[in-house]
């Protein structure tokens, strides 16, 4: 890493003028809602299949969400600059989508898809919890509060983020 980062300097510092977009505002208006509802779910359902097979990650699905959303925009122009904010909505929801997705063969079958299950694998075994078809009914409280737990913590991220949204 520090290699490339040695070169660009070298080659490229203070040669290009950096250019930033200046925000406007921090919240969204009426009309970007209704341009992103559509690419979230969308995005939703290219990436949750993609969580669920091994190996599947969450590269392809950004992509091809991307590549939807671009072929299906109204607003093709606006895609590469800063006005299209459905391709940013529709990947970012395919990118959770299969992230969260990446339990699923965790807990029905033990099988991890990605490094963060198999670190929950790791966890799960050193604690005598076995993944898999049985977990349900062995460990049904466990999955439960997972589960609930996922979903308290997305309404504490609203409730966190929100108001910090300017700052951020």
């Amino acid at each position: 890493f520090a290699v490339a980062e040695v070169l660009h300097a070298a080659l490229f510092e203070g040669k290009v003028v950096e250019t930033q977009n200046t925000l406007t505002r921090v919240h969204m208006s009426a009309r970007d809602w209704r341009r992103s509802v559509p690419a979230w779910l969308r995005g939703a359902a290219i990436g949750a299949p993609f969580g669920c097979i091994p190996a599947g990650g969450t590269e392809i699905p950004t992509f091809l969400s991307y590549a939807t959303e671009k072929k299906l925009s109204k607003h093709q122009e606006e895609f590469g600059t800063t006005g299209a904010i459905e391709g940013v909505a529709g990947p970012e929801a395919a990118n959770n989508a299969a992230i969260t997705a990446t339990l699923v063969p965790l807990l029905t079958l033990g099988i991890p898809t990605s490094n963060t299950t198999a670190i929950l694998l790791g966890a799960f075994q050193n604690y005598g919890i076995q993944p898999g078809p049985q977990l349900f009914d062995t460990n049904g409280a466990l999955v439960w509060a997972l589960i609930a737990s996922m979903y308290i913590g997305n309404v504490m991220l609203l409730i966190l983020n929100l108001p910090m949204v300017g700052l951020w």
